[in-house]
């Protein structure tokens, strides 16, 4: 049988099976699970802590030798981030917003 699966496809079922588990996963890393995010793509700017990104890359398709048949192979990535990934702009105004707590 012929696979008809295309790589957002593909994708979106990772980020839905890591959406379905992430209650497990969370508590593998021993952190909340509100802190966990779950995104397709990789983003610019990440609002919790911890995240893990499944971001699409290449399929790459071969002849394997044999009539009507060839080898797919298909790559996606799997980024996993521990830290807030944010705007410079907002990091700035939030040290600088702390700075000036912290003066008597």
């Amino acid at each position: 049988m012929a696979s008809t699966a295309s790589i957002p496809v593909l994708c979106q079922y990772m980020v839905d099976k890591f959406n379905t588990n992430k209650i497990a996963l969370a508590g593998t890393l021993s952190i909340p699970v509100e802190g966990l995010g779950v995104f397709y793509g990789d983003q610019d700017l990440i609002p919790s802590g911890y995240a893990i990104c499944v971001e699409p890359e290449t399929k790459r398709r071969q002849l394997n030798g044999v009539r009507r048949r060839t080898a797919n192979e298909i790559r996606i990535g799997v980024l996993a981030y521990a830290g807030i990934i944010a705007d410079p702009q907002a990091i700035a105004r939030r040290r600088m917003n702390s700075q000036k707590r912290s003066k008597p």
